[in-house]
């Protein structure tokens, strides 16, 4: 098993770099920028809410004024989020799929591992890429956006969210992969849902009397206009890793029945 997730955790070098990359430039382009915000003060706030509600919503402008720190933090979180949860949702469609893809399946199965050791190592590599992803985003915006310490309480919940978003959509994607026989239409399907799940999320945000339908998108699970408020709700937590644990422990066991085509 630790020779499984050895050869795993270098396999998924690259793309790990590569992802946590394009988090790093995120979060520096963004730091970079918060100086003219900053000195544009009265004017930007004048065209922020001149924008239709819809609009702020999805760029995460509705929570807080965006020339303080909290609130430009809440306008760069939802980007970091797609990104994270873009990145879990393609690991979960790939990480078992790829050795059909890559018809390397009969050479890793005919090792002298069980079928639930492989599958166990290559999820606990995943975890480990995933709250990768998040500890370097979250170490970059406690740097970059967070100066004074002032924000720091509500950077970790919201990473915190984050990083239990990013569990559900790989437990998705993973079930997916596990059902589907097409490692390019799990992954079409996995990245759709992301897009799906983040619609949802600004819908019931923007509605509001259909809350109960918020747990149904994994970015609900800690609203972003929670976690900047310092506060999280334990069912939509808890539901959030029913999700994660479920949509596991399924593929999981359909991974280890399922027929390999090499």
């Amino acid at each position: 098993m630790n020779a499984v997730f050895r050869h795993e955790m270098r396999a998924n070098r690259k793309p790990l770099i590569g992802w946590s990359a394009v988090m790093v430039f995120l979060v520096i382009i963004g730091a970079a920028e918060y100086p003219v915000v900053v000195g544009m003060g009265d004017q930007l706030r004048e065209i922020v809410e001149a924008m239709p509600r819809i609009m702020r919503l999805i760029f995460g402008l509705d929570a807080q004024p965006i020339t303080t720190p909290l609130g430009y933090y809440a306008a760069l979180y939802p980007w970091y989020a797609l990104v994270a949860c873009a990145h879990a949702a393609i690991l979960g469609a790939t990480i078992m799929a790829k050795e059909e893809r890559d018809r390397t399946a009969d050479f890793l199965f005919t090792k002298p591992f069980a079928r639930s050791q492989i599958v166990s190592a290559k999820l606990f590599a995943a975890s480990l890429n995933i709250i990768t992803i998040t500890l370097v985003t979250a170490a970059l915006a406690l740097v970059t956006t967070n100066p004074d310490g002032e924000i720091t309480g509500q950077i970790l919940l919201s990473m915190l969210g984050m990083l239990l978003a990013q569990l559900a959509f790989f437990g998705i994607a993973f079930l997916i992969s596990a059902i589907t026989q097409n490692a390019r239409v799990a992954l079409a399907i996995s990245v759709f849902v992301v897009a799906i799940g983040y619609g949802l999320a600004i819908t019931v945000e923007y509605v509001g009397s259909i809350d109960i339908l918020g747990p149904i998108s994994p970015f609900r699970y800690v609203p972003a206009t929670d976690a900047l408020a310092g506060r999280i709700e334990p069912i939509p937590v808890m539901i959030g890793l029913i999700v994660t644990l479920g949509t596991a422990l399924l593929a999981s066991r359909r991974w280890k029945e399922r027929d390999l085509h090499a």
